[in-house]
């Protein structure tokens, strides 16, 4: 099994959509299992299928403040292939 990162800084919601729009078209399925929220923190995991093959993930999500009314500071995501 590899290792894979890279580290990424976007600083617009436009240059999000542009980084996504690249690979929504290759998904073929994407399946959350669980999403836990607690103050300023956020976890997200599950798996997707790319090209064919099962990768698993987990997004590691910090807010500049708790509630609903909190923007998006750090996304930290990690992604191993099956």
């Amino acid at each position: 099994m590899g290792h894979y990162s890279f580290k990424k800084k976007m600083n617009s919601e436009q240059e999000i959509h542009h980084f996504l729009n690249n690979y929504k078209e290759s998904i073929q399925a994407m399946h959350l299992n669980e999403i836990i929220t607690h103050g300023k923190s956020a976890a997200a995991e599950g798996n997707f299928l790319l090209n064919g093959t099962l990768y698993h993930f987990c997004h590691l999500i910090k807010f500049n403040k708790a509630g609903k009314s909190g923007k998006i500071k750090e996304i930290r995501t990690f992604i191993l292939p099956s």
